[in-house]
């Protein structure tokens, strides 16, 4: 299923975690990872129904809350979705990627600062995380800390994005302020 899954083939993914829940009905795992290719194809209520299925079996699974947070946020229920991210980060506070969804959640809601904190936690774990650079600058730039959010696209570009487009998405959101 995840070799499946990586490669892009989600039905067969699906296909192959179905049978390894029919092998082991317990196999937490398959659960969450039959969540995430059901995500991948944009099927967030049976995602959900999966992520649930997980979590019936160990409720202490961060990342199946991170995954269905994401779910939650792909129906645009970001509310649903900053809980799912929150338990995550309780469960688990070195898991930088449920940082990282709780301060995507926080600018769907407007919440710029909150973004930035969520943010800043993810680097604090991971400071290669470039993604988490980016989208701090974005809020930075959203709150006109532009000295901010020119240190973070600057840090981005340096671990590998695109320079020319983060600097066209800050530029585009200066414009709208």
């Amino acid at each position: 299923g995840v070799v499946n899954a990586n490669l892009g083939r989600f039905q067969q993914a699906i296909a192959d975690y179905e049978q390894a829940i029919r092998i082991d009905a317990g196999f937490v795992d398959a659960y969450n990872n039959l969540g995430n290719a059901h995500q991948a194809l944009q099927q967030f209520f049976v995602a959900i129904e999966d992520y649930d299925a997980a979590l019936g079996i160990d409720p202490s699974h961060a990342l199946t809350y991170n995954n269905r947070g994401n779910a939650y946020r792909g129906l645009r229920d970001y509310e649903q979705a900053i809980e799912d991210f929150s338990e995550a980060v309780r469960l688990d506070p070195t898991l930088d990627t449920a940082h990282y969804n709780l301060g995507l959640a926080h600018v769907s809601m407007g919440d710029f600062q909150g973004a930035i904190e969520d943010f800043s936690k993810a680097i604090r774990i991971n400071p290669q995380y470039a993604n988490a650079y980016a989208n701090r600058a974005i809020a930075y730039t959203h709150l006109g800390k532009d000295t901010e959010a020119n240190r973070d696209v600057d840090r981005a570009a340096e671990l590998g994005l695109n320079r020319s487009v983060l600097d066209a998405n800050i530029e585009e959101l200066k414009r709208l302020r």
